[in-house]
């Protein structure tokens, strides 16, 4: 069974009220779904954003192998994962779209050695309503543009700064270029889905997302354009086990899964591309 867990404040009332409903109806169940005499264990998935069709069919995937065990989503901005994750929030396994916050995780012993399974590339998608406009990555900075970007601390954001500050120093482009697209941004977000969300709906021209963010099904809907090569940082993805995990055999297990060929194929259908280093030895 698959469980999405993600940290909403609901008023007593409702939680009661739900409470009630779910003993009123004590055979609804999902298939597959353990009942709590046959459960062996509970693994506790905190992932980025990007990650989440992913995960969610490698966590199909794995329960396929260990039908009795139920695996907890939580996805979110790594930063966001990585604040809760200190302040106390239960997990077994963290997987950041940020390097930089898995490598604090380690340096104050709440994770254990990350394991680097993934790598991702940005991309420049716009509109329907944008197309004529908005042709490459000139275009979306100049005048009258609408874009969207990732907020400074979670890790679109940090790439597409990271994206900019190349250009700047890149002949084709230079600092009035940069310049000129950071007028144009008109939203800052909190993850990746949501830029995705508002270029799709037509409520800014563009934004800068990874290539993963773009399904089959936005294909048609959305132009998506490279980005300079030369310029454009590559996004890598750490996953590691906490220290004090609840469950580490079962962590062990999926981390175990994750570096199997079943867990790779499905990483490159999802269009991430797989690292040649496979462990980070020290960070």
């Amino acid at each position: 069974m698959r469980i999405f867990s993600k940290f909403t404040l609901l008023s007593n009332v409702i939680i009661k009220t739900l409470y009630f409903c779910l003993l009123s109806l004590p055979l609804l169940t999902f298939p597959g779904a353990p009942t709590p005499n046959c459960h062996a264990g509970e693994l506790r998935i905190f992932a980025a954003s990007s990650l989440t069709e992913t995960f969610v069919e490698l966590g199909d995937r794995f329960q396929n192998q260990y039908p009795d065990e139920r695996i907890i989503f939580n996805f979110a901005g790594s930063q966001f994962l990585c604040t809760q994750i200190k302040q106390g929030a239960e997990a077994d396994i963290f997987a950041s779209a940020n390097p930089g916050v898995m490598e604090a995780l380690t340096r104050q012993q709440i994770t254990k050695t990350p394991h680097l399974f993934a790598h991702n590339q940005l991309k420049l998608i716009v509109s329907d309503y944008a197309r004529n406009l908005i042709s490459n990555i000139h275009d979306a900075a100049r005048p009258k543009r609408l874009l969207a970007i990732g907020g400074t601390h979670v890790p679109i954001g940090l790439y597409t700064r990271q994206l900019m500050e190349n250009l700047s120093v890149n002949p084709g482009y230079g600092a009035g270029f940069v310049e000129d697209f950071f007028t144009n941004v008109v939203s800052e977000e909190i993850n990746v889905k949501a830029i995705v969300a508002k270029v799709a709906l037509g409520e800014v021209d563009a934004g800068i997302v990874y290539a993963t963010d773009i399904s089959p099904g936005l294909k048609a809907k959305l132009l998506e354009i490279s980005l300079p090569p030369a310029s454009s940082p590559t996004a890598n993805y750490l996953i590691a086990e906490l220290n004090g995990a609840e469950n580490q055999k079962l962590a062990t297990l999926f981390l175990n899964f994750l570096s199997g060929q079943q867990a790779r194929e499905i990483l490159q259908q999802h269009g991430f591309l797989l690292p040649r280093q496979q462990y980070v030895d020290q960070l």
